[in-house]
């Protein structure tokens, strides 16, 4: 794990944030599907709280799905957030003291800041198409936001729609019957992608660890969305032609052939649930015995 080393030779005030470039401008220019989202990079932030205005931020943690054993986790000092506390119980379950993160050489946020856009920088250079992912991302996103506006001017942080969440996808594929019901927790995401047993998470929540847990699980959860529900055939349709383009197309229930879902705005609905995101995917996922036709009258 790479951890950032205290410099004697550099300090906020006379080092500026060369790093500082507006992210939002140079991470999806050249978006490449790959044959589907291919390429994260995962963060995870620990905070002193649950509100950014109030509570401190404590790590950063990064990992890229293509050089997962290179995790990278930045500490930052509460000292260097004013009028920002950590609350008792948020310190109970990321295992914060004074001490353990002057161990860990934690530094202040606007450092911690100039070093994560630095970080992203460089993956995204690697892989420009590669996309921002965090568990419960608008989260760790309100943090980030918030501490690069009090702290450097003129640093954005990934723009939303780079952004993916493992627990909005979650909640995805519960609502379709291809995961079971319950909570959304990355506790239990762990658990049902095999990373550890039922309540077996480790007590002290590791920005590190819980930025890999969240990586894994999200691949897990692409590879359930491709299976289907469970106990179902499905077919695959790519976005490639196979669809008809014309807005008058509707799908057809083999069985009973009744109307069951139509393409809105350019996204084929099912139930009136999205079933392709057209800038996402490009991948539709119908049970067996479903099939396109178009209206009656349809040039």
């Amino acid at each position: 794990m790479a951890r950032l080393q205290k410099s004697k030779k550099e300090s906020p005030e006379s080092q500026p944030c060369d790093q500082g470039r507006q992210l939002g401008e140079i991470m999806v220019e050249e978006k490449k599907e790959r044959g589907g989202e291919s390429f994260f990079i995962a963060i995870d932030t620990e905070t002193g709280g649950t509100r950014p205005g109030q509570h401190a931020l404590l790590s950063i943690a990064l990992v890229a799905s293509w050089a997962r054993d290179l995790p990278s986790v930045i500490y930052v000092t509460p000292e260097s957030q004013p009028g920002k506390i950590v609350e008792p119980d948020a310190a109970r379950i990321n295992g914060y003291s004074a001490a353990l993160w002057d161990k860990r050489n934690a530094v202040d946020v606007r450092t911690a800041l100039c070093i994560l856009v630095a970080f992203l920088e460089d993956r995204f250079k690697a892989q420009p198409g590669a996309l921002m992912l965090a568990h419960n991302a608008g989260f760790d996103r309100m943090f980030l936001d918030e501490a690069a506006a009090a702290a450097v001017a003129g640093v954005r942080m990934p723009i939303r729609h780079a952004w993916r969440c493992s627990m909005d996808k979650m909640g995805t594929l519960m609502d379709r019957g291809i995961i079971p019901a319950g909570n959304l927790k990355l506790d239990r995401l762990g658990e049902l992608s095999g990373q550890w047993a039922p309540g077996q998470r480790p007590k002290i929540h590791e920005a590190d660890a819980d930025a890999l847990a969240c990586l894994r699980g999200y691949e897990w959860l692409l590879e359930k969305e491709k299976e289907g529900p469970p106990g179902a055939e499905t077919l695959h349709w790519v976005r490639d032609g196979s669809f008809p383009d014309d807005e008058t197309s509707v799908i057809i229930d083999a069985a009973t052939g009744c109307e069951t879902g139509f393409r809105d705005a350019g996204v084929w609905r099912w139930n009136n649930a999205v079933l392709i995101e057209e800038s996402v995917f490009g991948w539709a996922h119908l049970p067996l015995g479903i099939g396109s036709q178009k209206k009656e009258g349809a040039a």
